[in-house]
């Protein structure tokens, strides 16, 4: 029910004009998604720590890089102003 909600939210948002927000809004019910398939459709929820510690690590360089693709994203506009 929560990925249901989740593709729900994705295409109210593809329809809702947020201006640079909405790359940062899609990304992150996408991220929320991803965690949610991870953590019970892939059974990590219930797996061993040293498991557990490999995807937090995956996740938080994943987000790392997200991050630092959207922001050279908002550097680059400045000119157009």
């Amino acid at each position: 029910v929560a990925l249901l909600a989740g593709v729900g939210l994705t295409i109210a948002a593809s329809y809702a004009n947020l201006g640079i927000l909405n790359p940062i809004i899609v990304l992150a019910i996408a991220f929320t998604q991803a965690t949610l398939v991870a953590l019970f459709s892939m059974h990590l929820k219930w797996s061993a720590k040293l498991t557990q510690l490999s995807i937090g690590a995956c996740f938080f360089i994943l987000a790392t890089l997200v991050s630092l693709v959207l922001l050279d994203n908002v550097s680059r506009a400045w000119g157009s102003w």
